[in-house]
């Protein structure tokens, strides 16, 4: 079941993109949240991260990058995370920064990884999306 922040995100997505492919964020999103989890069969996967690229039909190409946070052995950087994903968007103007793993606004979104707001509503809908699927 959607959450009402990401209900929210795709409210304000929509609004002037109707015809954003929320189909395509959904997928791209469904597919990172198995590949985190271990769930995808492919011997390529990279178990613990995950890459995103997907179009949703708003004229922009976004590429983000998850990580589970690793067991803190040897880099103490590391252990200065407390949630247990890291977020990175990739791009010219992109950010990494940590996830709770839980839906988020799009307005933290765009306070933590993105400098346009139609950018942290997207990604905020696709953040929601994988939280549903690891939840």
């Amino acid at each position: 079941m959607t959450s009402a922040v990401t209900e929210h995100a795709i409210a304000e997505a929509t609004r002037y993109h109707p015809d954003l492919d929320l189909d395509a964020i959904r997928e791209a999103a469904t597919l990172v949240a198995y590949e985190l989890d271990g769930k995808q069969t492919s011997e390529d996967v990279n178990v613990g991260a995950a890459e995103a690229v997907f179009s949703p039909d708003d004229g922009t190409c976004y590429r983000i990058v998850v990580m589970r946070k690793p067991p803190v052995v040897g880099d103490p950087g590391w252990s200065l995370i407390q949630h247990p994903y890291f977020v990175a968007l990739a791009g010219p103007y992109g950010k990494a920064h940590e996830w709770s793993g839980s839906p988020v606004d799009w307005t933290y979104c765009r306070e933590k990884w993105a400098d346009s707001d139609h950018t942290a509503k997207i990604l905020s809908v696709f953040l929601g999306y994988i939280s549903e699927v690891l939840s």
